[in-house]
C-alpha cells in the first residue's frame, strides 16, 4: 500500500514543540500528520474520541479529511490557519470535528485564537450561518464578530429550525440590537437643528422655515428608517433642506446638526 503524503506543516521534523512528534494521525485521504500525544491529550477532554487511551497507539487513522484534521490541529497547536485558506464548509465543519475529539470550543474559538480569526471572515458572506453557529454553541464575540453584519438582515426571514438552533437568548438578543439601533435613529431623527440669535435678515419667526423643512425631509425619512440606514440617507437631508434656506447661520446650524447625527448614528454600537 503506498505510504501517506506528510502534511507540510505537521512533518517528522517540524518544530511544533520542544519533543519530537511521537504520534501520527492519518486522514481519510491518506495524509499524515506528525503530532504530540501530550498536546492532544491536554487540549482533548475525552482522549480524543477515546483513540488514545492506550499508550502504545502510535498511527490513528481518522475518518476526516485532511482540510478537517489540518483545521483542528493548528487551533489545538495556537498556529495561524493560512495557505492554502480553507473553504467556509471545512471551517463550519470543523465545530462537529472538535466536539468529537473532545476539543472545547470556548477555549480554541477564543477572542484572537487561529480558528476564531478565520471564522471571522466568514462574517461578511455568511452571517446569520456563524451567527446561528456561534449561537448554539455559546461563543459570544464570535456571534459579536457576526452580528455587525446582520444589522441589515430581514429578521423575519429566520426559519424556525434556525430560531431554535439560536436558542431564544441569542434570537433576543439579534433583535435587541435592531431595535435599539431603530430607536437611536428615530432619535436622532427628531432632534433639530438648533435656532440661531435673531439677526436682521432672520428673525425667530423665519427660523421656523427650517424646522418646517426639516421635518418634511425627516417624514419623508421615517419609511426608510432600519438598523442599517446609510450615512448617505441622513446627509440627503442637507441636499433636501439647505437649497431652501437663504440665511447663512440656519444653513451652518443644519450642517452642524446633520454633521452630529452622522457621529451618533457611527458611534451606535452595531454589535449584540
Amino acid at each position: 500500500m503506498e505510504a501517506p503524503s506528510n502534511h507540510p506543516i505537521f512533518h517528522p521534523t517540524a518544530q511544533l514543540d520542544s519533543a519530537p512528534p511521537d504520534l501520527v494521525l492519518i486522514s481519510a485521504n491518506r495524509v499524515a500528520f506528525h503530532v504530540h500525544r501530550r498536546r492532544l491529550l491536554t487540549a482533548s477532554t475525552n482522549h480524543f474520541a477515546f483513540l488514545l487511551d492506550r499508550p502504545a497507539v502510535t498511527i490513528v487513522a481518522l475518518p476526516e479529511s485532511s482540510q478537517l484534521i489540518s483545521v483542528m490541529l493548528h487551533a489545538i497547536y495556537n498556529r495561524p490557519i493560512g495557505s492554502p485558506r480553507p473553504t467556509s464548509a471545512i471551517l463550519i465543519a470543523a465545530f462537529d470535528t472538535l466536539k468529537k475529539y473532545g476539543i472545547p470550543l470556548n477555549e480554541y474559538i477564543r477572542l484572537n485564537t487561529p480558528l476564531f480569526t478565520a471564522l471571522k471572515t466568514l462574517a461578511q458572506y455568511q452571517p446569520i450561518e456563524l451567527y446561528t453557529l456561534a449561537a448554539e454553541n455559546d461563543l459570544y464575540d464570535l456571534a459579536a464578530a457576526a452580528s455587525s453584519y446582520l444589522i441589515s438582515y430581514n429578521l423575519s426571514s429566520i426559519t424556525d429550525e434556525v430560531a431554535v438552533r439560536m436558542g431564544s437568548i441569542y434570537l433576543k438578543k439579534l433583535f435587541v440590537l435592531h431595535s435599539r439601533r431603530t430607536k437611536v435613529l428615530r432619535g436622532l431623527l427628531l432632534t433639530p437643528p438648533a435656532t440661531h440669535a435673531p439677526t436682521r435678515t432672520c428673525d425667530a419667526s423665519n427660523q421656523l422655515r427650517l424646522l418646517r423643512h426639516w421635518d418634511l425631509a425627516v417624514a419623508a425619512l421615517q419609511s426608510r428608517v432600519s438598523p442599517s440606514m446609510s450615512i448617505g440617507s441622513i446627509r440627503s437631508i442637507v441636499s433636501t433642506v439647505e437649497p431652501l434656506l437663504t440665511c447663512r447661520d440656519c444653513k451652518a446650524a443644519l450642517d452642524t446638526r446633520v454633521r452630529q447625527m452622522i457621529m451618533d448614528w457611527e458611534d451606535t454600537p452595531k454589535t449584540i
